[in-house]
């Protein structure tokens, strides 16, 4: 009798990479499956692909104009930044911490973001030490006096929290430009970057009654909006976080 042989194994051997190519396909299936339960339950429009873009790659950032312009990454860090504001006298007889306010409140959001802020108290106290005033001709040696990279300035034109002609109820208006200057703290030379004109309502369809709420937290909540929509311009942020 002839020994018997074993017979030949005919499958396929698998190829390398295999396996990260089928966790891939899983991840678009259970991608399109959950396109595919959205638009069963009628999300109109585009919704459902924004979505699942979301899904597939993350909410995206949106590149702030100060990047645009500079190629400079506020939030990676190796640069140091001065916030200054200035708003008008009538605007300070209503609110007389407002430019202390939004300095501090600007530089902290920053900071949260990762960006290197000068110490927001020394610079309180350079300001106040000249009477809370100042000029863009004090840029150089405020450049050298705190070794900085960067100067932003927010400057007021206007900053109300009542309706108009309507005392009971509550709605923020303000106006002014955000400016940013480099700085050479060496040299004291300081140069114009951007200058963006604003405006901002809120809310901006219907006011709040004075009732629900109280003026002094009505504007607190307004300011720090303000503030959220100036920093929107110097570090990147996601559609859904942006400040209208």
């Amino acid at each position: 009798m002839r020994p018997h042989l074993p017979l030949p194994d005919r499958r396929v051997p698998r190829r390398a990479g295999a396996g990260g190519r089928s966790a891939r396909r899983q991840v678009a299936w259970a991608a399109l499956l959950s396109l595919a339960v959205l638009t069963a339950f009628g999300l109109p429009g585009c919704k459902p692909m924004i979505m699942l873009g979301k899904m597939l790659t993350g909410d995206p950032t949106v590149t702030p104009p100060f990047e645009a312009v500079t190629d400079v990454d506020l939030t990676k860090g190796g640069h140091t930044v001065l916030v200054l504001a200035r708003s008008p006298e009538l605007v300070k007889a209503r609110f007389p911490e407002v430019d202390q306010e939004i300095m501090r409140r600007v530089g902290r959001r920053l900071h949260s973001a990762g960006a290197e802020i000068a110490n927001s108290d020394r610079v309180l106290d350079w300001v106040e030490g000249r009477g809370g005033v100042w000029s863009e001709s004090h840029l150089g040696s405020i450049a050298q006096e705190f070794d900085v990279d960067y100067i932003i300035v927010v400057e007021l034109d206007r900053f109300d929290w009542h309706e108009q002609h309507s005392p009971d109820l509550l709605r923020g208006r303000s106006a002014g430009w955000i400016r940013a200057y480099s700085a050479d703290a060496k040299t004291g030379d300081v140069g114009h970057i951007m200058g963006d004109e604003f405006e901002s309502v809120y809310p901006k369809h219907r006011p709040e009654s004075a009732g629900s709420v109280s003026t002094k937290v009505f504007r607190e909540r307004y300011l720090d909006r303000l503030c959220e929509q100036a920093t929107q311009r110097f570090i990147p942020f996601t559609q859904q976080e942006m400040v209208h």
